[in-house]
């Protein structure tokens, strides 16, 4: 029984986590370093473009990140969608290398990864954990968060959910 009051408490948590930021703002001043060999920065404003964007927060240490960037991948193949994908990783060469032997999917995903060189993004998109992935209007706020993979399922979601933002 208190196996079952503690699995539900730390779902409760989890699930107030996830959704805690609906709604709210990013600052757009944040900054954001890209993954490119001049390792120049840019602000989060810039990334987002004044446009509804899919956020993706990833690590080269996560199996399901790996999976999930297959999925951003092939979706960012059709460039139809902005996607700002940031590695949380704990040194930019870890996030830097993740792209250097993978497949093609991923490698279109290089152009456009940044990493999130303080943590101040993940602070504050409050992310649970990797993957995690937000909808983010064209001004600025968070509309939606989904945690864990995105398989093919949850891409349909995710993007019939930004068809919906403006």
């Amino acid at each position: 029984m208190k196996k079952f009051i503690y699995t539900i408490l730390c779902s409760l948590v989890l699930l107030s986590l996830s959704t805690a930021n609906a709604k709210s703002s990013v600052d757009g001043s944040a900054m954001l370093q890209k993954l490119d060999k001049k390792k120049s920065k840019i602000t989060l404003e810039n990334a987002l473009k004044g446009k509804p964007t899919i956020v993706e927060f990833w690590a080269s240490w996560c199996g399901s990140c790996g999976e999930s960037m297959d999925m951003i991948g092939k979706v960012q193949k059709a460039k139809k969608y902005n996607f700002v994908p940031i590695s949380l990783d704990e040194e930019y060469s870890m996030a830097y290398e993740y792209f250097g032997n993978v497949n093609k999917f991923r490698k279109t995903l290089k152009k456009i990864s940044y990493f999130d060189t303080d943590q101040k993004m993940a602070e504050m998109f409050s992310v649970p954990r990797l993957p995690a992935t937000y909808i983010v209007d064209s001004s600025g706020k968070i509309v939606k968060s989904y945690d864990g993979k995105v398989d093919k399922k949850k891409m349909k979601k995710i993007l019939a959910d930004l068809a919906k933002v403006k």
